[in-house]
């Protein structure tokens, strides 16, 4: 109940971004589906497909994708997918809140590292998770909140992570759900 009640209090910090260019800024809009199997033209396999299970529950609702989380409960999905689903949210709210925010109460809650999430620290980032964070963030400050050409490197940066290589062997379980959710959300803005 206590870490339902915090989930309802999550808030971001104050930002302070610029807006981006009017072409670089995505209009929020549904996809039929954001998940593909399939490597790109990088030749980034995403190795999502556990993920695409999560695509029953996301839905748009005023300005905002969602994962609903109230659903994933009655249908007795693991804490993993209701992990998942609560970053997910965080993440989306985070997005799609105004650029200039006002200040209210910081937490960790869904925050990851020193650079993933609201209210990051500016200290070292502690993996390439943290380091793709980081980026993604001094990426904003140089084309503007919501820049798609920062959310597809970011995207692409994760898609890397996430393929055959250690250092998503390495992210402890909750790194790789917000790892997930950040491809899930941003692959949405790009």
């Amino acid at each position: 109940m206590l870490f339902m009640f915090a989930v309802l209090i999550v808030s971001a910090a104050l930002g302070s971004y610029q807006v981006a260019n009017a072409e670089d800024v995505d209009v929020c809009y549904v996809s039929e589906n954001v998940f593909t199997e399939n490597e790109d033209a990088n030749g980034i396999n995403p190795d999502i497909n556990h993920i695409s299970g999560y695509d029953k529950y996301l839905y748009f609702n005023e300005g905002k994708y969602l994962f609903d989380v109230t659903s994933a409960i009655e249908n007795g999905e693991n804490e993993n997918v209701i992990q998942f689903g609560q970053i997910f949210n965080n993440l989306s709210k985070d997005y799609t809140e105004s650029p200039r925010r006002t200040i209210r109460a910081l937490t960790k809650a869904f925050s990851y590292g020193n650079w993933c999430g609201k209210g990051n620290n500016g200290k070292t980032p502690i993996d390439r998770l943290d380091r793709a964070c980081k980026a993604h963030d001094l990426c904003y400050e140089k084309k503007g909140w919501g820049s798609k050409s920062c959310n597809r490197e970011f995207v692409n940066e994760l898609k890397r992570i996430k393929g055959p290589n250690r250092d998503y062997q390495t992210l402890n379980v909750y790194g790789r759900l917000y790892l997930d959710a950040a491809i899930a959300l941003f692959s949405k803005f790009m």
